[in-house]
């Protein structure tokens, strides 16, 4: 591919070059966003759409210069950041997980050249900033063009890699079952019953507005509380976790996309499970429980409850994130899908 320069991307309104993002034209800016995303194949798709991206960037850094374009259904979306020797780099906006592609769209490569240019006359030449690029699907179309028609121009280093995880929600709950082994489901089957039993009922909530944003919030902070996670101070009681979580809340119930589950006994919540979803797909969050219900599995149940809930909406897909790493090795029992997910440093 020739390297192509857009001199007039046709949302001008929309694009932000090197300043903070501004509220005017938001509502502009994540309806090309989102279109952008849900126009190609994504590892986490979830991930790179604005309620996530923004979420994050509003808790974690909305003063960094912003490079923001859209062009023919193609979106690019990179932050300005420091690295430890004072560097600049740019970075895709959520830039602790690296979830998001920041290239977005059936075709983002053109538009890529251009705010290459972009930076090239910001900083110089020889000056180019290195840029990381989380999200990278490893061998697929967009990661190849990459590496086709940008290698003469940088080179290419690995930074981080993993692994998400999904499961097919196909054919209902019996087609999602039908994917477990015959002990998960006699363990799931027993839990479920124990807990009936034990008087837990599950209680669905869709936030569709900031009172019902903040109220829910305030329960599962509570439940928090009370869970090995609130006991450690990790999960949602960390602060900047938490921050994110609520503002991430806050957004999904704008367009009624957030999934949440509590489970109840005598009138108290002593467990939650919280997503959001995309189109088809669901992605999960956060979950918790009291640890005096440990031994009647309320996560598991809580996941079961959640898994009926979209199987009821049409769900297609339950992405759960990544799959590695420290007490993430559950999922391979609610799982049978795996998406590669890597993220690169391109320096001049």
């Amino acid at each position: 591919m020739a390297r192509e320069t857009l001199t007039n991307p046709r949302q001008d309104t929309a694009n932000v070059l090197f300043e903070p993002m501004p509220e005017a034209g938001q509502e502009e800016r994540e309806r090309l966003w989102q279109h952008a995303a849900r126009s190609c194949e994504l590892p986490d798709p979830y991930c790179s759409e604005p309620d996530w991206v923004l979420s994050y960037h509003l808790t974690h850094g909305r003063q960094r210069p912003m490079l923001m374009l859209f062009e023919h259904g193609n979106a690019i979306v990179l932050a300005e950041e420091s690295m430890s020797n004072g560097q600049p780099v740019f970075v895709s906006p959520e830039s602790s997980w690296l979830y998001d592609r920041p290239l977005l769209g059936a075709d983002p490569i053109p538009l890529f050249f251009h705010a290459i240019d972009l930076i090239e006359k910001r900083f110089g030449q020889k000056k180019m900033p290195p840029i990381i690029l989380g999200g990278i699907w490893p061998h697929q179309p967009l990661s190849n063009e990459l590496l086709l028609n940008l290698g003469h121009i940088f080179s290419f280093f690995l930074y981080t890699q993993g692994k998400q995880c999904a499961a097919s929600l196909e054919g209902g709950v019996d087609g999602f079952l039908s994917r477990r082994s015959s002990n998960f489901r006699a363990k799931l089957k027993k839990a479920v019953h124990k807990a009936r039993e034990a008087g837990v009922s599950y209680e669905r909530v869709t936030p569709e507005c900031e009172p019902m944003v903040r109220q829910t919030f305030d329960r599962m902070l509570k439940v928090e509380a009370q869970s090995w996670k609130g006991l450690e101070e990790n999960g949602l009681l960390h602060p900047l976790a938490g921050n994110f979580y609520k503002e991430l809340l806050r957004r999904q119930a704008r367009h009624h996309a957030a999934r949440v589950i509590f489970a109840r006994h005598e009138e108290e919540d002593i467990g939650f499970i919280f997503g959001g979803v995309t189109g088809a797909i669901y992605r999960g969050q956060q979950f918790s429980y009291d640890q005096s219900w440990k031994s009647f599995s309320i996560g598991n149940t809580l996941q079961y409850e959640q898994i009926t809930w979209l199987c009821e909406e049409g769900a297609l897909r339950y992405d759960m994130g990544p799959i590695s790493g420290p007490k993430m090795g559950y999922k391979a029992h609610w799982t049978e899908l795996i998406f590669p997910l890597e993220s690169w440093i391109l320096r001049r």
